[in-house]
């Protein structure tokens, strides 16, 4: 059996909170900050860019280095109601921080659609973000977890009843949008999203800036 590596730990922090946290990790828990490599600055755009990337293991490696990650709050743009308290992932006994501020499901989708909006058709920000609300609908809404599936092969459709599933995640899609879970101020957001789940747009189609 293999086990899941973690590369990194990410955390949206408050944009006011960043510099305060930044000592925290740099001054009080000496973790060394690291520059973000040009090749994934190239790849991966504003993931990289807008970090603060703190490492906590003694291998320096990119390839098995861990890190801290840190984000302004505002690169994800969660209103203050998409996030509820979680208990947190840790072998500490008492930790001084037990819960975590953790966003809600459809908070979750709304973000992406507002960031995808924000970047242009080929940043390569959106790109990443492209690919992450893809898997993201797969694994979550449809509920496949046999990685990519050839919307051609008729047997294989057919043996996941991808069909209802995609149905079934359209009405969760339509559930959430009838009770404003998703925060579509602008009124755009819940067509969007059910549009791409129920197969009448490609994410392709999704607006950008």
């Amino acid at each position: 059996m293999f086990g899941t590596f973690v590369q990194d730990f990410h955390y949206l922090v408050p944009d006011e909170q960043l510099e305060h946290a930044h000592k925290v990790l740099t001054e009080d828990e000496c973790l060394p900050q690291s520059r973000p490599p040009s090749l994934m600055l190239r790849t991966s755009g504003d993931f990289y860019r807008k970090a603060r990337m703190y490492r906590v293991t003694r291998e320096t490696h990119v390839a098995l280095a861990q890190h801290l990650v840190l984000y302004p709050a505002s690169f994800a743009s969660y209103a203050p109601e998409d996030l509820h308290p979680s208990p947190r992932l840790t072998n500490l006994r008492n930790p001084l921080c037990p819960t975590v501020l953790v966003p809600s499901q459809p908070a979750v989708y709304a973000s992406i659609l507002r960031m995808l909006k924000s970047y242009k058709q080929y940043d390569p920000a959106r790109i990443v973000l492209a690919s992450d609300l893809e898997q993201l609908i797969d694994y979550n809404l449809y509920e496949v977890d046999c990685g990519y599936v050839d919307t051609d092969d008729d047997e294989l459709c057919e043996e996941l009843q991808l069909d209802r599933r995609v149905e079934d995640a359209a009405a969760v899609v339509a559930e959430w949008r009838q009770n404003c879970q998703l925060h579509d101020e602008d009124g755009w957001i819940g067509d969007a999203l059910f549009n791409v789940v129920s197969g009448k747009w490609s994410i392709d189609d999704l607006p950008c800036r």
